[in-house]
């Protein structure tokens, strides 16, 4: 390897020569050129003093004197240079005449030793010998191929000397001006280092070429498991290579231990003076070529350094990973003189038998050393010592590097499970929530048919539905009527009590046109129950209703409480009245949301209510009998079931009615039914501004005549009439009631 070297760096030397840094001239002019300019220890002044003196002839001869010792100690110094390369030459000579004498001894073993076993046992493995054979042959072909290295590389030097001086000579002879500076330039001169790189590369793939031949020679496969270091000694005691054989099953997946091995091959955590080279063609980025320097410190405190040269080749095959590389360890400092040569095998292959990735390598290592660094024996071994402690370096940061990615990919797998597990859990729970919400679009898909369906018959099927369970519920009365006289006795005692306390609360005054209040049955478990439970349900499609009812309306805005003015009006052959109001409340809307719930919800509306049942905190059912004074004079009686319903929404308060009238005495045979809406709602659209309170109703009502009787339009206004002045009374009294509730708490 070391005559690669020497080669690389005489080509590299000969183009630097050639691309015109130094004008190379002929060796004809060496003699004549002025050997004085090679003398370090003159200067310019003592040039000029003796170009001034040459007049003089004692100076003259002097001179000449001079120039004649200087230049026989120059040339006294090329001999002794010509006769270490001559001895060199003659070293390694006899070395390659011993390399030769070794090969051949050897082959005559084992030509005897064949000869020997080959009667006793007639299986020999033909094979075996044959790979040795060729492995001979391949010895004594790399032996000859160094003996030419060799002798080429002591030719080319003693040229490389020869023309050096000759165009030293050349170019101090034109240039009178600082010899020593030009040449100490031109020596520093860093060749570049393609040519290395381009051997080394070439060396990698021989040795991929040879990774079975290699195995096999160290006994790979019949070493322990673990990693077994070994020492190859020369003849002289001194030491040849040292062999690192490691073989292990890894814990970690083929493919990541792979990619692993790969990105941390280029030791990235060398990175003091790191150059890359890229001078090659390498599509696939197999390959890494890389140059930079170490340093450590000594446990004397000395700090030395040493720069290495890594080539790193990857060899992808079928269930096997191959890692050959090629590093090159040059001493520097204290180390300098000292080299080292490496070349490493590393394959990787999935375990068979359990998980896991086997890992094969084999590593020699060869100390390459001047003879100036031999004779420091103690800084040789210093050098193999930090060799062997930056192997470890890397080994453990390589370990170390595993580790984290182990852990990380545990860390990322603890959480990909969780995750999957969450996706589980939240697809468990929408897929329970879509099965919910499908029944329940299902069902409000079918409510939504169903009100289409009412709709779309005539509204006042549930006024002829009322009068027909009303006639029902009559009958079972009379036919219970005899178990009820006691009941009857005691309810109207009741009644003569509240006409009492109406009578001290000033309602005759408030509400003139009513005469008395007569309550009806205290329970309602029998009297009207079936109509009750019939309002009941139909309050929900009236609340789903309330924004396509109030949306087609104009509302005015007043100040005046609810006027309750009904209006005549016809659609498809049904008479109805209805009224539409919105007023203006002037308290906030929190306030009158809870006053109007208690005043309408909670079964305090006045007196007026003598039955009352409440279901739950936000509907409640009423029934009562009244008697109303009419402005021609007349009286009329009237019985009335109705069912109020709250429904709190965020930004306003929605309720519902519904009102059956029964018509007594002088209208009897006239029914009505009432559909009322009412929205509480602030005047501006913050709600958690204090602000006054809008007030929208609509009331729609439908008289109907039962029976045989004539049902003139006369009539039917007078019966809506009385109802109307009632409802007017009703709501005056509701607003007043509110009024003094708002004042009472504030």
């Amino acid at each position: 390897m070391t005559d690669v070297i020497d080669e690389a760096f005489i080509n590299e030397m000969v183009t630097l020569l050639d691309s015109g840094a130094l004008e190379l001239s002929g060796i004809e002019g060496l003699t004549e050129a002025p050997t004085y300019q090679l003398c370090a220890g003159g200067s310019r002044s003592d040039t000029e003093t003796s170009s001034n003196d040459t007049k003089h002839p004692k100076r003259r001869i002097m001179l000449r004197e001079k120039e004649t010792k200087r230049r026989r100690v120059y040339r006294q110094r090329l001999k002794d240079d010509r006769n270490a390369l001559q001895h060199e030459v003659d070293g390694l000579t006899l070395t390659l005449e011993t390399m030769k004498q070794t090969v051949l001894h050897r082959k005559v073993t084992n030509d005897r030793t064949f000869e020997k076993n080959g009667d006793d046992n007639g299986n020999v493995d033909v094979d075996m010998w044959k790979a040795m054979a060729t492995w001979e042959l391949e010895a004594l072909k790399h032996a000859q191929g160094e003996q030419k290295q060799l002798l080429s590389t002591i030719a080319s030097k003693s040229k490389i000397i020869k023309d050096l001086r000759s165009v030293v000579l050349s170019r101090f002879s034109k240039h009178a001006t600082s010899p020593i500076q030009e040449l100490a330039a031109a020596v520093t001169e860093k060749p570049s280092d393609d040519s290395l790189y381009e051997a080394y590369l070439h060396e990698v793939d021989v040795n991929y070429s040879r990774i079975d031949d290699e195995f096999r020679a160290c006994g790979f496969h019949s070493k322990p498991k673990g990693i077994t270091n070994s020492v190859v000694m020369n003849s002289d005691g001194s030491t040849k290579e040292f062999l690192h054989v490691n073989k292990a099953l890894q814990p970690f997946r083929f493919l990541s231990f792979c990619d692993v091995i790969w990105r941390l091959s280029g030791r990235d955590h060398r990175q003091q003076d790191r150059e890359l080279y890229d001078n090659f063609k390498d599509p696939d980025n197999n390959t890494i070529a890389v140059k930079f320097r170490v340093s450590k410190v000594l446990s004397t405190g000395a700090m030395v350094s040493m720069q290495q040269r890594l080539v790193v080749r990857r060899y992808v095959e079928a269930n096997h990973f191959v890692l050959v590389w090629k590093l090159f360890v040059e001493g520097e400092g204290f180390y300098h003189g000292m080299h080292s040569n490496e070349s490493g095998w590393c394959r990787l292959r999935p375990s068979t038998s359990q998980d896991g990735t086997w890992m094969e390598m084999y590593v020699r290592r060869s100390p390459m050393h001047y003879r100036v660094a031999l004779s420091r024996g103690e800084a040789v071994r210093l050098f193999d010592d930090v060799l062997d402690d930056l192997i470890k370096e890397d080994h453990e940061e390589f370990m170390r590097a595993e580790e984290k990615r182990e852990n990380r990919n545990t860390e990322a797998a603890k959480r990909r499970k969780r995750h999957c597990h969450k996706v589980k859990e939240e697809k468990k729970v929408l897929a329970q929530q879509a099965s919910e919400l499908v029944v329940q679009l299902s069902r409000l898909q079918r409510a939504k048919t169903e009100m289409k369906a009412r709709q779309l018959q005539n509204f006042t099927l549930g006024a002829w539905k009322a009068v027909s369970l009303r006639q029902l519920e009559r009958r079972l009365q009379v036919e219970k009527q005899q178990k009820l006289l006691k009941d009857e006795v005691a309810l109207k005692s009741r009644m003569i009590h509240q006409m009492n306390r109406l009578l001290r609360e000033n309602l005759q005054s408030q509400q003139e046109n009513i005469i008395s209040f007569e309550s009806m049955n205290p329970s309602l478990e029998t009297e009207g129950l079936s109509l009750f439970k019939t309002m009941s349900s139909e309050m929900d499609d009236l609340y789903l209703q309330t924004d396509k009812v109030m949306r087609g309306l104009t509302l005015k805005s007043s100040s005046v409480p609810l006027q309750y003015n009904l209006t005549r009006k016809w659609d498809q052959g049904v008479l109805y009245f209805d009224s539409a109001d919105k007023i203006k409340f002037p308290y906030d809307f929190k306030e009158t949301w809870y006053t109007i719930s208690a005043v309408l919800v909670s079964g305090s509306v006045t007196d007026l209510v003598t039955t009352m049942e409440r279901k739950n905190k936000n509907i409640v059912n009423m029934n009562y009998r009244t008697k109303y004074k009419s402005r021609q004079g007349g009286t009329a009686e009237c019985l009335i079931y109705s069912v109020a319903r709250r429904y709190v929404e965020k930004d306003r308060l929605v309720h519902v009615w519904r009102r059956f009238i029964e018509g007594k005495g002088e209208f009897h045979g006239y029914h009505a039914e009432e559909t009322a809406w009412l929205i509480v709602r602030p005047s501006n659209e913050t709600f958690d501004t204090v602000s006054d309170t809008i007030l929208e109703s609509y009331s729609r009502l439908v008289p109907m005549v039962f029976g045989n009787l004539p049902g003139c339009d006369m009539d039917i206004d007078r019966f809506v009439q009385i109802i109307a002045e009632s409802r007017k009374n009703e709501t005056k009294l509701m607003v007043e009631m509110m009024e003094k509730l708002i004042t009472n708490d504030q």
